[in-house]
């Protein structure tokens, strides 16, 4: 099972978390179903136009029994608190929360406390700063005692949204120290790994103009 300390969001990498997932987007479980689904892909593949009709979505489903229980095995405990972020598709993520909840039957839930404000999407290539403002977090003073958070998608690609959620919580107190878990069961690496590239070369492009010569020393 992949376990990955990383920081987030990919293009400010900031907050360090631990990362659990079931696989990648050439997993055979049929784990880029919901990717896929998100972006529309087995909408135009299914011979029907039904997403859930399209062979994949078969697959995923077939395996869907064993997988909230194979990711639940993998997060280490306490759990203080756990959440789910708002999502067009609430049921790809409701299998392994659930799971995890049944789990770590003392986290307090805090997904009702997160809303959408608009139409804003992580997933349409968008920059963190507009998914954090997208999001409306409910305060109820209780922040500051959560040690421990557990954040529970469907899909991880750049960290944007688990970057979003936990910056939320802490304006709301949460300590900068509370040590932070995501589990998806799909981590689309092509996604992080275009992200950590573009970052990578903005760098050295930064670098090279501080280590340029001004015009004066020229």
């Amino acid at each position: 099972m992949p376990l990955r300390d990383i920081a987030i969001p990919v293009h400010d990498p900031t907050i360090a978390v631990k990362l659990v997932y079931l696989g990648d987007q050439g997993d055979g479980r049929g784990l880029l179903y919901l990717q896929s689904v998100r972006s529309g892909v087995l909408k135009i593949q299914s011979r029907t136009g039904n997403p859930e009709d399209a062979p994949l979505a078969q697959l995923y489903r077939g395996f869907l029994p064993m997988l909230p229980g194979q990711l639940s095995s993998q997060v280490s405990g306490p759990v203080a608190a756990i959440v789910c972020p708002p999502t067009d598709f609430p049921e790809h993520a409701q299998p392994y929360k659930a799971e995890l909840q049944r789990t770590f039957d003392d986290a307090v839930d805090l997904t009702s406390r997160f809303q959408r404000s608009g139409a804003v999407r992580s997933r349409d290539g968008v920059p963190f700063e507009a998914v954090l403002k997208e999001l409306i977090y409910d305060s109820k003073g209780d922040e500051a005692t959560f040690r421990t958070l557990l954040i529970v998608d469907d899909v991880f690609g750049r960290g944007v949204t688990a970057a979003s959620i936990t910056q939320h919580l802490r304006r709301a107190g949460l300590s900068a120290d509370a040590a932070i878990t995501v589990a998806v069961p799909l981590w689309v690496t092509s996604e992080f790994d275009k992200a950590e590239k573009v970052r990578a070369e903005r760098a050295a492009a930064a670098r090279n103009d501080s280590d340029a010569p001004s015009p004066a020393d020229r």
